[in-house]
């Protein structure tokens, strides 16, 4: 074997043995747990958004344990640092974006509902006594020869 061929084989080993340490850090990171990991900054976020919204009910609770899930493996991959991880981190921060929109959570989904809601409120008391249908009787011009 030449010095090139072994140089060659060195750096294929060490290059396997790095993937493998990253693979072994993204694992990691991916199987955080919220409760036990120290709250990064999303969990910090999340959690105090959770808590500032008050119309979530008790049937809302199992999106809300998967959002913190979420942002809590956001806060390890970030963590670990490698071009991998940030990757990885990407695709879960679009991941937790939907679940706030599902949550109720975003400024767009809330501007939706409070503009829906006026809508309702604005109908309602335009039909508050009304008695008939909601459509005025239009009649059609006769058609042209």
């Amino acid at each position: 074997m030449t010095d090139i061929e072994a140089r060659r084989a060195r750096q294929r080993a060490y290059s396997a043995a790095y993937r493998a340490r990253q693979r072994e850090q993204l694992e990691d990171a991916l199987d955080a747990d919220p409760d036990e990991v120290e709250p990064g900054p999303m969990l910090t976020a999340v959690d105090t958004s959770v808590a500032a919204m008050r119309w979530l009910e008790d049937s809302d609770e199992a999106l809300v344990v998967l959002t913190r899930q979420q942002a809590a493996q956001i806060d390890a991959l970030l963590a670990v640092g490698t071009p991998a991880a940030r990757g990885q981190a990407t695709r879960a921060q679009s991941q937790l974006l939907r679940s706030l929109q599902a949550l109720g959570g975003t400024p767009v989904v809330r501007l939706q509902h409070e503009l829906r809601s006026r809508r309702l409120e604005a109908v309602a008391a335009r039909t508050a006594g009304w008695q008939g249908a909601p459509v005025s009787s239009i009649t059609r011009p006769p058609r042209r020869r």
